[in-house]
């Protein structure tokens, strides 16, 4: 993918930076040399590969090259179908603001009854951690194994991210048979099937993520047909897709 802090990203991250003036005039002017080294990189490339047609329109748009898209591998070999839950709902992310996990965090701060799980570390644990009651708990970091575990017990799980490249979390949940609440941007949408895989909050508000959860909570899903879309990113496809391209291009 076009490197985010170059191109799409740039604004927010000196903003996110708080760089002071003078910072900020010298950030510019390394970042504008950097993009211009990056754009006369692109020119060499041969072949791109992007990992979602997300990230394809990115390198058309900052590159003006077009890219094939083979999604990326998700293991999921040893993840189990659960058709039971122990009634919470789960993240698996890192804590950075970008990340948008606040916007879950006061969603599920209105509604007291109803257990989020976060997994994961990052510079905004705190911040988070501060801002939760008693129904948010926060395990940090866990090994495959443990989250596994945490995929194949919850009752669906949550993606908050705006504009992901792919999401490969959201996979892994499938894998489990578990229904997917996301924001309705990115590589997300090309991950998840409205109303048979999950569902979609079209806004980043906790108010627009508690409609998504209300339609979670009031459907049924097949968990099979959750595992089969799953299947369809695992790493023996990858390997067949990526076997594909590479022979074409070598005819």
């Amino acid at each position: 993918t076009p490197t985010r802090f170059l191109w799409d990203s740039y604004h927010s991250y000196l903003k996110g930076h708080k760089l002071n003036f003078i910072a900020k005039f010298f950030a510019k002017k390394l970042l504008h040399r950097t993009r211009i080294w990056d754009r006369a990189a692109a020119e060499r490339v041969d072949y791109f590969i992007a990992n979602s047609k997300n990230v394809a329109k990115r390198i058309d748009k900052y590159y003006r090259k077009k890219a094939t898209v083979i999604y990326p591998p998700v293991d999921i070999e040893d993840i189990e179908v659960k058709e039971n839950h122990a009634d919470f709902f789960l993240i698996v992310s890192r804590l950075e603001k970008y990340k948008n996990i606040d916007t879950a965090v006061k969603a599920f701060n209105q509604i007291p009854n109803r257990k989020l799980i976060i997994i994961g570390d990052g510079r905004d644990k705190k911040r988070l951690e501060r801002i939760s009651r008693k129904n948010i708990k926060f395990l940090g970091y866990k090994n495959d194994s443990v989250i596994k575990e945490y995929y194949q017990n919850c009752r669906a799980f949550i993606a908050t991210a705006k504009d992901e490249d792919f999401g490969m979390t959201p996979i892994e949940a499938m894998a489990a048979g578990k229904p997917v609440l996301a924001l309705k941007s990115g590589g997300f949408l090309e991950s998840i099937i409205e109303g048979t895989t999950g569902e979609f909050y079209t806004e980043n508000s906790p108010q627009s993520l508690l409609e998504g959860l209300i339609q979670i909570l009031e459907k049924k899903y097949d968990v099979n047909k959750i595992r089969l879309h799953a299947d369809k990113f695992n790493i023996p496809v990858f390997k067949k897709n990526i076997s594909s391209f590479i022979s074409d291009i070598m005819k």
